[in-house]
């Protein structure tokens, strides 16, 4: 077929579409045309169609129109008559047609005055797309963007260039994942590399489901998605457009979809969410062409539920995006959001973490190697807030303390983790909020942050993300605290608060509550009762950083400690028995009236050369480290200089915490504790690159650079047999 043949064909398939009826080549009043459709009886729609661009081409399509539309008129026949070109027409020519009552015009414009791509292109472009969106401003995400590989069941690994193709050849798939693991980027960077170069190619449609409440079709999505565009006189055309597959779907965020009534039962539920479902059907229904749908996977209870709900067949490709990001990823990401401070090795690296840490260090909302808590406490409030605009009938505050609710409901679970139910989630909403919540408690668990699937075709879900979790005790317990919360079922609990719950509750001693309100917590005959929550207590006071704790003869029973840090510290008139302990620190402190009772410590630091001391009494150790004990560093003959930097190392690389204040990293030495020295040691140590100082809340605080980890364990091991510089640096001081 010649180009000119194959753009009549083309012109006429386009005409068919625009105006609803068939066209085709007829002899009309002596001539030959390319396209003519009939209306009516009396009426004719005639198109020429040429790839010939002269001046002169023209002028005599113009022409023999003129004279079929003469002799038709005169038969009582009414003529509208185009010629369309494969380009754009000079002036010249439309001025020539527009004499004549002819509409000249290229290929591209006749086009779009069916169903014009470019413009819903443009003004899709202006919007978010889903959650990928930047606080304080209204268009998509524009930060450079990095790539990551999505993953099928089988492992096999799909580019966002493959993912790209599969949707050109006509293939539907599902993408899932947790949340913040970038599912709406990925929507985002799919529209721009599916966006059409030349306007008669398929352009992508993509619409962010979480504004689509209450529809039942096709029509209305589209509907309400133009008309959020702002393009709301051209939905009809859309609506003609997927019918004629002109388009390809990216539909974002199928658990967004409010669900509209429960029943009493999972069958029920089922049946819910797939009626919820049915304009997501609808659509993908009414295309052959390729379509990515998005969502949170425990949304539903199995993938069988999920494509079946979504009208899918059950061999459809299910895609996920990895849970983080890689080492390099993260520093590639960070450092394309403008971060170039160095990356704390305790951050998740899952992508929308990454990014908001990014974000808090630009705004000032922590400082660059900052500690764990303290971006934890910003992190789970912008994570609230998010979720908060997605369902803005929910207060952000609200979502956070009925997920500390359901966190601490773990703590009586076996797992630790769930199964969490509907019913907890009506529980914990009417503890918060004081009332129950009607039917939206199913809702809310079927898309709360940090929840997946517990196991298949079930409705139950449990934590999958222990940064928040452990937070959410830590949040918890500190409330407790504050509040003097007496109304409490933990004689079921099982689990602790967890080590960056330890790390939370220190970080709010003296802010949201006194030391003197968590000891009066221990007060009393409730040792045993109260065991996993006095741990938590204990361990927080100690860990935040007091140089002398007295717990006024406090007990501890039945507890479970994730880390015990008793280091360079005064403590008293304390009683732990028949409890759990992951990590115990005892190097160089100083102990009056304390008894450590029948209990399981998995790692015990700090013990000296003598043995166990006499107040850890019948207790199973699993690991035992010798990491130099003052004995053994007072046999060694240690320099003041040298001292100073044993225990500043010891400190801040091999005990427990992101970070610490400086009164407390100097804590402990007694007569070598000379300030010009001790200051010179530090700013050696930064010069160096091994640690780094950051504001906090009361004072100075020195974060570790991880990276030198090792180098301080072999200078402690050496000591003066060690040749690293920073070693023969001090010891000359």
């Amino acid at each position: 077929m010649s180009a000119g043949s194959a753009f009549e064909k083309k012109v006429r398939e386009y005409a068919a579409i625009r105006f609803g009826l068939p066209f085709r080549a007829e002899h009309l009043a002596g001539v030959n045309y390319d396209c003519v459709g009939s209306p009516k009886s009396d009426y004719k729609i005639i198109i020429e169609a040429t790839v010939n661009h002269s001046l002169e081409k023209v002028r005599g399509d113009i022409a023999r129109l003129q004279i079929a539309k003469q002799k038709l008129i005169a038969e009582g026949i009414y003529v509208e008559a185009y010629i369309v070109l494969e380009k754009e027409p000079t002036s010249f020519m439309q001025e020539g047609g527009k004499a004549a009552r002819i509409e000249v015009v290229s290929f591209e414009t006749f086009y779009r005055s069916w169903y014009d791509s470019q413009s819903y292109v443009t003004a899709r472009l202006q919007k978010p797309f889903g959650s990928a969106f930047r606080d304080g401003e209204t268009g998509p995400d524009n930060r450079p963007y990095v790539p990551i590989f999505f993953d099928d069941a089988d492992g096999r690994r799909y580019s966002l260039e493959a993912l790209s193709d599969l949707v050109r050849n006509g293939r539907k798939a599902v993408l899932t994942g947790d949340f913040g693991t970038g599912k709406s980027r990925t929507i985002q960077q799919l529209f721009e590399r599916l966006t059409p170069k030349k306007p008669a190619e398929k352009s992508p449609v993509s619409i962010d489901l979480r504004y689509m409440w209450g529809t039942t079709s096709a029509e209305e999505v589209l509907r309400r998605h133009y008309s959020m565009l702002q393009l709301g006189p051209a939905a009809e055309k859309v609506s003609d457009a997927l019918h004629h597959d002109e388009f390809y779907l990216l539909l974002d965020g199928f658990d967004e979809l409010a669900i509209q009534e429960w029943g009493s039962d999972p069958d029920a539920f089922a049946k819910s969410r797939a009626r919820t479902m049915e304009p997501v059907r609808d659509l993908l229904s009414r295309t052959k062409n390729g379509a990515i749908i998005t969502g949170r996977a425990h949304y539903f209870n199995s993938d069988a539920e999920m494509l079946s709900a979504l009208g899918l067949p059950q061999t459809t490709l299910i895609l996920s995006t990895p849970p983080e990001f890689s080492v390099d990823e993260a520093a590639q990401f960070m450092k394309s959001m403008g971060y170039t401070g160095d990356v704390p090795v305790w951050l998740p690296r899952k992508p929308l973490v990454v990014e908001m840490y990014c974000d808090f260090a630009r705004m000032g909302l922590v400082a660059q190697g900052s500690t764990r808590p303290a971006f934890w406490e910003n992190f789970i409030t912008a994570l609230c807030q998010r979720d908060a605009k997605i369902r803005q009938s929910y207060d952000p505050e609200a979502i956070k303390q009925i997920l500390c609710r359901l966190a601490r409901r773990t703590r009586a679970l076996p797992s630790g983790q769930g199964p969490i139910v509907p019913s907890d989630v009506q529980d914990a909403f009417a503890a918060v909020v004081g009332q129950l919540p009607a039917q939206e408690a199913s809702s809310m668990l079927q898309r709360l942050p940090g929840l997946g699937r517990m196991s298949s075709e079930s409705e139950d879900r449990q934590f999958i993300d222990d940064f928040i979790i452990q937070g959410l005790r830590g949040l918890d317990v500190s409330s407790i605290i504050a509040t003097y919360e007496t109304d409490l079922k933990m004689s079921e609990w099982r689990h602790g608060a967890g080590e960056l719950g330890i790390e939370v509750i220190a970080s709010r001693v003296g802010s949201q509550f006194s030391k003197q309100d968590a000891l009066n917590r221990l007060k009393g005959d409730q040792a045993r009762q109260f065991g996993r929550l006095n741990s938590d207590i204990v361990a927080g006071i100690l860990l935040a950083e007091d140089n002398e704790v007295d717990f006024g003869g406090a007990e501890v029973v039945d507890g479970s400690f994730s880390q015990l840090d008793l280091s360079s510290k005064k403590v008293s008139k304390l009683t732990i028995a028949q409890s759990d302990i992951s990590f115990l620190n005892i190097y160089n402190c100083d102990i009056s009236e304390v008894r450590i009772l029948d209990c399981l410590i998995e790692n015990l630091d700090g013990v000296s050369a003598d043995g166990l001391p006499s107040w850890i009494q019948n207790c199973a150790i699993t690991n035992q480290t010798h990491l130099d004990t003052v004995a053994r560093i007072k046999r060694s003959q240690l320099k003041p200089t040298e001292m100073i930097l044993v225990t500043i190392l010891r400190k801040i690389f091999f005990q427990p915490g992101s970070g610490r204040k400086e009164e407390a990293l100097l804590r402990g030495l007694g007569q070598y504790g000379d300030a010009k020295l001790q200051s010179k040691i530090i700013n050696i140590l930064q010069t160096r690159s091994f640690i780094s100082e950051v504001p906090g809340a009361s004072g100075k605080l020195y974060i570790p650079e991880r990276s030198k980890t090792a180098r301080a364990g072999r200078m402690i091991s050496q000591l003066q047999l060690s040749d690293d510089e920073v070693w023969q640096e001090v010891s000359g001081l």
